[in-house]
């Protein structure tokens, strides 16, 4: 389900299935974060960066409680996705 979601363009899920996959399948958990860092989800890209490449990437400031809701990965805006 997740690969179809993905396959779909949905970036959480993508970068679900890497966290999956990352004991056993390494490069194909790799692949699925870069897909989803490559879109701008900060979750993932902490995942595949060290913290100079992040500040390269993201820059050098903290962010803000409203950037941070828009990178959570708790909200809702997916949740019935297939429904």
């Amino acid at each position: 389900m997740l690969r179809k979601a993905m396959k779909m363009g949905h970036i959480r899920s993508a970068y679900s299935l890497g966290l999956i996959l990352r004991d056993s399948f390494k490069t194909e958990s790799n692949n699925m974060l870069e897909y989803a860092a490559e879109r701008g989800f900060l979750p993932a890209a902490q995942e595949l960066y060290d913290a100079k490449k992040m500040h390269e990437t993201f820059g050098p400031k903290e962010l803000t409680a409203p950037e941070l809701q828009k990178v959570s990965i708790f909200d809702n805006e997916f949740e019935d996705f297939f429904c």
